[in-house]
Formats: structure tokens, C-alpha cells, sequence
């Protein structure tokens, strides 16, 4: 290999600080060579790009343009030599192996410590009140410490941002009692609808917007306009008159919102509102492009579609951009009534764009939701039981040449049909709700002539809403209440919920939203989820901040990521993932959704896929054995963390092109018959890995410097509850590796993906343990047991104890003399239809005295045949003339009670 240092001629080279500051100061190449590594790293620093070549960033060595990797660390790809000599790990504590800390480790069948934090000075003073006012504060927020008694917003402090008041004033008392008035009063739209004889839809707030079918036929059309003077329906139903009297709104006693019914409007009619608003002066700015424009008229007529229309298309009649649709969502026959949503510690996720979501060669076209269905039983196969979908509707409506639907991907019927399927194979679905921004092109964009719905402070994606306007609240949460109501959706995941709150400020109104949204969830459909991507793994988006159930851990996925792009074995930190497994967020199932691939990590300019990430791009090596089995180790582990999986489409197949969203590429499906996926094999579809469901987890092996971590799972302790996890992040292969078990006896690898099936076919001589002898004799990691098993590179293995239960056999039978009952059965403990067990009784005076067994031990979830036998002096001597019985129970203690 040629030195660089050799090559003739010196390229200068200018400090960028020197460039910022003015001055001239060059290096040349050769100086830079003369420079020792570290002075080389700081150059490198200070020149960031070079005419022929670059610096190595671990090494600091000078390569030229074209070498690739580095030529002296082979950088970035120095894991693809080949891995040094077999080692043995007896586990001693020493300077390869130390706890995680000095205190002593709690006992897995221990109670956990509470994951809450009790040092919060808000918490404290709080915790100081009288319980009755106690019980009446939702819980704290680290800076938020006041709520309106009226909006219910929990800020710094008074008065109300939302809503205005303040508890100094001297009418506040005044206010709040005539509040309490009127809440009795208050008349609900459920009753209102009643009263107007419409048909029973309850909304969930009292919203009177948007059209709703009426009982007897026809429509209530109603909309929220407060800065319009007079307001026209015009549709089929009516011609398209212009200024149809009985298709004219009228104002409701609010002054704010307009309806009126239409008993000729059907179901399919497309309808426009057309409104006159009144100009008060001024200014306006236009969303489009942010540039104030002078108003010219007092008043003028405008067409707008229906804000809360099921449907909307492009108008092509009077270039109104877009006209809405009637539609009724009652017409739909559900056939999903007895479905209910798995648990959400078993739950695991599937992100899907539903666009790219086609099969191999079908690129031309966008996919729909009818390709979805298809899929249902693969994802089944897989061990998916919950769908994420993307976003599947678009709020973009430029103008009439527009020829595209707002569902970009087929009709409501067809989402319904998909969400009907998908529980019928038990899968749950979770759909995307987009609101911290809108398109600069939406039709709400001064919908009555104003900036009604917006803020004047964009976002760089577009629009932000008026969050503190509780129309504007309506509104959103309508929308997302629509989705579980009339779309039977099981969870909605919250899309930027930090451009929401805020960021280093709040945002006015952004928390309170956000609370009320997951408050009316929760009250409407008590076993649906809510999730927000936050990204800043802020708690009190679990906790009285906003109260969701999950949400997206963005610190457990960088710890992830960077352990497998890392490529020397040194830089993987695995003291982070650690710290990431024990400490969760607050909430059910570790109140987060874990992930090493989602929809934003995955585009070129981001992270990328993790095997094109691992090779650095290197397209040729993203099927490498390091590609590959760093790619299954890293998405072996969120399965062994509490937390709720989720992985992106293509993910289980390796897929290594990143997506450039909505475009694609589409996954390509053939690689599943050479990468079969890991979820159902870490499931626990046998009931043998019970803990991986329950929220306790313990590194109870941290070994550094070999780059080997040890993980306790459990849920309640015992056989088929807990399991041990081994993650081997290095570039080593242990012949015997041994560490720390809670139970003695036989524990069955579950799943290792040093399995050539998991591969590429590169083994190497230590073979995969199948069953590990856990014996007292040597204890390890603060457990009294341990065994050995052989580790692999880069490889993860789960092992567990086969569930057991215990069965007691229990009939009534009548019998000869010197005769017993007996039982005979397939499995060992039963005999294996040799030797018969027993049972006996103490009646046998009795004509049909019971016959009872002693507790029975067996595998649980594990079917086994038996059938009653007649037994003397311990031999079979007659069977029962049936068919052989069968059962598979579950853990647990079980009396068979038998005719």
C-alpha cells in the first residue's frame, strides 16, 4: 500500500476558523502528515473537506480521494475482518465484569422500586395539602404548578393564558359561580339531537359543526363562521341554486355557529357552503406565503367546502378548489363487535406506508388499503398484532385542476373494510394525527375570510393552528374522536406532540389540548391507546403534562443505533443501553414505544435503513454477515426491554433502501424466503417467555470490555415467566460464556440468531447451545445459580424454563374389589401410557365413590392425551372404551373435573 505522504505536491488547505475570522493562515498536506493523530483529528476539525482526499476520522490518517476504506484502520469498515481467537468467560468479578452499581441488586421476585421520581419540589408541595384538595389537582408537571379552575389548564402560574382568568380579581369568585350555573344548564348535544328528532350519533364534545343525517332522511348541515354575515348550502340536493332560502344557515344564539336542515339532501350529494363575511379593516396575511395583503371590499362572497366533510373532491363546477360529499357512517355493516385489542404489554406494531405498501414489480401504482388486507395473514405469521399506519389522508387542496381525492389511498369503506379484517385476525390498528401543522394549501385557510383556524407564527412545514381557541380545539379533537368512533381505529399516535407544547416555551394552549384529547379518549373508549412522538423523551407527556399512554423513546433508539453503526467494538456503548432498560418512562408497559427503524429514521438524508447504515452506505455489503447480524441484534433487543416493539415495514426482510416518502421504494418481498423474521420467535406465542410481557427488567451482567450484557425479564417469577437474555456487541466468539441464572434446571434457548438461519452463511466453529444445565455449584451475578452457554459475534439468544402446571384428575366411578381409577396419558408425568398414576379415595364404600389424583406436574401449554384406567396391584388391566381425551392448560394449578 502506498503512503500517502509520498504523493508529490501540496494542496492548501485554509482553517475554516481562520476563514470566519479573516486572517490566511494555510496548512499544506505535508504539514498535516508531519502532525501527530490527535493534532491530526483537531486539523481534521478545522478542515472539513478536501480537493483529493480526506482525513479518517479514528485514525487521523491523510487517504486520498478515491481509498476507501481508510488505509491504515480500515475505517468505516474495520469489523469486516475476521474476528480474533475463541475465548472462554468464566464470569468472576473482575475488571471485565463489574455491576451496574455498588448497591446491592433486588431480587427478581422483589417488588420493583417505583419508577416515579418523589424529589420534585412541585410533588412535595403538593403532597403537603389536604387530601381533599389532593384529590382534586391532576398530577404535577415540573414547572407547571397552577390550574384554571375554569379551562382546567395547568400553567406557571395566573392568570389563565387560555381563557383570561385570575384569581386576584375582584369579581373571580363572581365568575366562578356563574360557571357553576351554567354547567347546570347546560344542555347536551346528545339530548339536542334528541330533541330535533336527528338520528342518536353522540358527539363526542359539543361540536354542532359539520354534516350529520337526520333520523327521518336528509341532513343537518352546520358550520362555524363567526365572521360571516349570511351563509348558503348549495349541492346536488338543490341544483346548485345560489341563494336557495331553504338552504340558507341560520345563526345559532352563540352568534358563532350557523346550521340549518335539508331534508332532500342524500347520502353521495356534493355540497359547497358559500358565505359573505364581513372585512373590518386592516390587514391580512396570506398563509400561502406569508405576505400581509391589504383588503380592498367591506364584504364579499366566497365558496369553501365543508371543514368536517368524510369526503372531499376536487370542484371542477365553480373552482372553489375542492366540494365535500355526503356521507353516512351508519351505513357500514361492522361485523367486528366482539373484537377487543390485545393487551398492550403483548402488543407489538407494525408501521405501515400504506402507499408503498405493494407487492414487487406493482411500483407504477400507489398502493391502497385493499393491499393491506391481503397481507393480514403474513403479518399474523409474523407475529404482528397491531398496525400503525401512516398518514392517510392529506390535508393539500391547491386547486380544482387538483384531481386528487383526500384519501389518498381509497374510500372510508375501504379503511373500514381493512380495520373490520384486521380484527378479525386479531390485529389491532393505530392510526396518525397530524395537527401541529397544516398545509399552507389547506381549504381551512381563511375559511370565513379570516385567519380563523391559524396562528400568524408559521412552522417551517406550514401553518400552525390557533391552539388556544377552543373552536380550533373542537375541531382537532372531533376530527380524532371521528376516527374512533366511526372508524372502530384502537389507537392514535400524536404527530409532533413538541410542536404542540412547545419547545423551551409553551406554545398557548398546546398543553391543554393535548390533555383534553387524551381525556376524552379515555373517558369515550376505555381500551383504546394514545401515543406521542415527542422525540425528547420529556415524562410528563406520560405523566399530568398530557397523559398519554406511550410514547416514542427517541434515547433507547440512539443507544441502539449507535451500537451498530459504531464500527470499532470500543465506541459501542452499552452502560447507555443499559441505563435505557432499567429506567422506562412512567405508564403501562414502560410508557414507551421502541424502535430501531420508524418512518423518520429511515430516508437517505436521516439515519437510513440499519444495514445500509452499518456498511456506511456501501450498497454492496449491506447482505455482509456484519450487516446482517448487527442488524438482527439490535432489533432482537427491543423485544427484551420493557417497552412496546414496533418495526417498520420491509424491516423483518432486511430491507436496506430508504424510502423517500410517499414515493418509495416499495418493499421488496421476495427477501423473506432468505431473512425470516425474529417477532414471533421472541413472542410469547408457547407461553414459555411470559416475562418479556411483564414490566421488571435487570442488567444483572455487564461486562464492557467484552462487550457482553446480561438481561433478566420477568413478570411474576418462576418457570415460563422469567427469561434471560445474552447480547454479545462484539466482534468475539465465546466458546463458554457463563453468567448468572435465577433457577436451577434446564433453561431451552429460544431464540438465537447466531442460527444460520439468521446468516449468511459465514459460521465459524462454536455451534449454538441448545439447553443450558443451570447448577448452584459456581454462583455469578449476585444470583445463586449459573450456567455456560457458547456466544457467537454479534448474536442475542433468549432462553427460558418451559412453563409448568399442575393438574388434578378427579372423577366419579364406581369399582370392583381390590380395583382403583387410574389415570394414563401421553406425557412422562402420566406414565406415557405405560405406567398408570393412581388415584384414590376416601369412599370407596360409596356406589360412586370421587377418585382424586395428586397434584400432577406438566408441561404447560402443551397438549397431552389421557385416558381413566381400572387398575389392580398396579397394572392396567382395563382402558376406557372413548376416544382418548385431550388437554393443553396453561400455567397455573387446574382440577379436571371428568365424567
Amino acid at each position: 500500500m502506498a503512503d500517502s505522504s509520498t504523493e508529490e505536491g501540496n494542496v492548501v488547505v485554509k482553517s475554516k476558523d481562520d476563514h470566519n475570522n479573516g486572517m490566511s493562515n494555510f496548512q499544506t498536506k505535508s504539514d498535516i502528515l508531519s502532525l501527530s493523530n490527535d493534532d491530526k483529528k483537531q486539523s481534521a476539525v478545522a478542515n472539513k473537506t478536501w480537493a483529493d482526499g480526506w482525513i479518517c476520522d479514528v485514525c487521523g490518517e491523510v487517504n486520498g480521494q478515491d481509498d476507501f476504506p481508510c488505509n491504515k484502520c480500515a475505517y468505516p469498515l474495520a469489523d469486516l475482518m475476521q474476528p480474533g481467537e475463541e475465548e472462554v468467560f468464566n464470569g468472576y468479578y473482575s475488571e471485565m465484569c463489574a455491576p451496574l452499581t455498588t448497591s446491592e441488586q433486588p431480587h427478581p421476585m422483589a417488588t420493583a422500586p417505583s419508577r416515579l421520581h418523589h424529589d420534585s419540589p412541585i410533588r412535595s408541595r403538593i403532597s403537603s395539602l389536604p387530601r381533599d384538595l389532593r384529590d382534586n389537582l391532576t398530577a404535577p408537571v415540573s414547572h407547571l404548578d397552577w390550574q384554571c379552575p375554569l379551562c382546567f389548564l395547568v400553567s406557571s402560574e395566573a392568570p389563565c393564558i387560555c381563557c383570561g382568568f385570575d384569581p386576584e380579581h375582584e369579581d373571580a369568585q363572581q365568575i366562578l359561580e356563574q360557571e357553576e350555573a351554567e354547567k347546570k344548564e347546560h344542555v347536551s348535544l346528545f339530548e339536542q339531537q334528541l330533541q330535533a328528532a336527528t338520528k342518536v350519533i353522540e358527539v363526542a364534545h359539543g361540536s354542532q359543526a359539520g354534516a350529520v343525517p337526520l333520523r327521518d332522511g336528509g341532513f343537518r348541515f352546520g358550520v362555524w363562521a363567526p365572521n360571516a354575515i349570511r351563509i348558503f348550502v348549495l349541492g346536488d340536493f338543490n341544483d346548485w341554486q345560489d341563494a336557495d332560502p331553504t338552504c340558507e344557515l341560520c345563526m345559532e344564539g352563540n352568534f358563532t355557529h350557523w346550521r340549518v336542515d335539508i331534508p332532500k339532501a342524500n347520502v353521495g350529494d356534493r355540497y359547497i357552503f358559500k358565505l359573505k363575511y364581513v372585512q373590518r379593516g386592516g390587514s391580512m396575511t396570506s398563509m400561502e406565503d406569508l405576505t400581509p395583503r391589504q383588503r380592498t371590499r367591506a364584504s364579499r362572497w366566497i365558496s369553501c367546502a365543508d371543514p368536517r366533510a368524510s369526503i372531499l373532491l376536487p370542484d371542477t363546477r365553480f373552482k372553489s378548489r375542492y366540494c365535500s360529499v355526503l356521507y353516512d357512517h351508519s351505513m357500514f355493516p361492522w361485523t367486528d363487535e366482539n373484537f377487543a385489542p390485545p393487551p398492550l404489554n403483548k402488543l407489538v406494531l407494525y408501521e405501515i406506508h400504506v402507499g408503498t405498501f405493494v407487492s414487487h414489480g406493482q411500483e407504477e401504482r400507489s398502493g391502497t388499503f385493499l393491499d393491506i388486507l391481503q397481507r393480514l395473514d403474513y403479518l399474523v405469521d409474523l407475529g404482528i398484532n397491531g398496525i400503525a399506519l401512516m398518514p392517510i389522508n392529506h390535508d393539500r387542496h391547491p386547486d380544482h385542476t387538483y384531481d386528487k381525492s383526500c384519501w389518498g389511498y381509497g374510500t372510508p369503506d375501504e379503511l373500514k373494510l381493512l380495520v373490520d379484517a384486521a380484527h378479525a385476525h386479531g390485529i389491532c390498528v393505530v392510526f396518525d394525527a397530524v395537527f401541529n401543522h397544516f398545509d399552507s394549501r389547506s381549504i381551512l385557510q381563511f375559511w370565513d375570510g379570516t385567519n380563523l383556524y391559524f396562528t400568524n407564527e408559521p412552522t417551517e412545514w406550514g401553518p400552525r393552528p390557533d391552539f388556544k381557541e377552543p373552536d380550533v380545539q373542537e375541531y382537532i379533537i372531533d376530527g380524532i374522536i371521528t376516527f374512533f368512533r366511526d372508524y372502530h381505529m384502537d389507537g392514535v399516535r400524536i404527530d409532533s406532540t413538541s410542536n404542540v407544547r412547545g419547545q423551551g416555551h409553551d406554545i398557548p394552549g398546546g398543553w391543554q389540548l393535548l390533555q383534553r384529547i387524551n381525556d376524552v379518549i379515555h373517558d369515550k373508549f376505555p381500551n383504546a391507546f394514545t401515543i406521542a412522538e415527542d422525540l425528547f423523551d420529556d415524562h410528563r407527556l406520560n405523566l399530568g403534562g398530557a397523559c398519554f399512554d406511550l410514547q416514542w423513546c427517541q434515547g433507547t433508539f440512539k443507544a441502539l443505533f449507535h451500537a451498530a453503526v459504531a464500527t470499532t467494538d470500543k465506541a459501542r456503548n452499552i452502560r447507555e443501553i443499559s441505563r435505557h432498560i432499567e429506567h422506562s418512562h412512567p405508564g403501562p408497559v414502560g410508557g414507551r414505544i421502541l424502535y430501531t427503524e420508524n418512518h423518520d429514521t429511515v430516508p437517505g438524508d436521516r439515519e437510513k435503513r440499519i444495514p445500509t447504515a452499518i456498511v456506511h452506505g456501501d450498497m454492496d455489503r449491506v447482505e455482509s454477515f456484519y450487516a446482517v447480524m448487527r442488524s438482527t441484534l439490535i432489533a432482537s433487543m427491543i423485544f427484551c426491554i420493557p417497552g412496546l416493539p414496533m418495526i417498520l415495514q420491509g424491516q423483518e426482510v432486511y430491507e436496506s433502501q430508504s424510502p423517500v416518502w410517499p414515493v418509495g421504494p416499495v418493499v421488496d418481498w421476495s427477501r423473506r424466503l432468505r431473512f425470516p423474521g425474529i417477532t414471533k420467535r421472541v413472542t410469547n406465542i408457547e407461553g414459555n417467555t411470559l416475562g418479556l410481557t411483564g414490566s421488571y427488567a435487570r442488567v444483572h451482567h455487564l461486562n464492557e470490555s467484552a462487550g457482553v450484557m446480561g438481561i433478566h425479564r420477568w413478570d411474576r417469577g418462576g418457570a415460563g415467566d422469567d427469561v434471560i437474555v445474552v447480547a454479545n456487541f462484539s466482534n468475539k466468539d465465546f466458546r463458554q460464556y457463563r453468567f448468572g441464572f435465577p433457577r436451577e434446571g434446564a433453561w431451552t434457548v429460544r431464540l438465537n440468531t447466531a442460527e444460520a438461519l439468521y446468516g449468511d452463511g459465514l459460521g465459524g466453529e462454536v455451534q449454538p447451545t441448545t439447553v443450558v444445565n443451570v447448577t448452584p455449584e459456581q454462583p455469578r451475578d449476585g444470583y445463586p445459580f449459573s450456567g455456560a452457554i457458547s456466544l457467537r459475534r454479534y448474536s442475542i439468544v433468549f432462553l427460558s424454563q418451559n412453563g409448568i402446571t399442575t393438574l388434578v384428575f378427579r372423577i366419579r366411578r364406581n369399582t370392583t374389589f381390590h380395583t382403583h381409577v387410574g389415570v394414563c396419558g401421553s406425557d412422562s408425568a402420566l406414565g406415557e401410557w405405560k405406567t398408570p398414576i393412581v388415584l384414590r379415595t376416601e369412599t370407596a364404600d360409596a356406589k360412586y365413590p370421587w377418585w382424586q389424583s395428586d397434584p400432577i406436574t406438566v408441561p404447560a401449554q402443551t397438549h397431552i392425551s389421557f385416558k381413566i384406567v381400572t387398575v389392580r396391584d398396579g397394572e392396567i388391566i382395563s382402558w376406557e372404551d372413548r376416544e382418548n381425551r385431550n388437554v393443553c392448560p396453561p400455567r397455573g394449578r387446574h382440577l379436571l373435573m371428568l365424567s
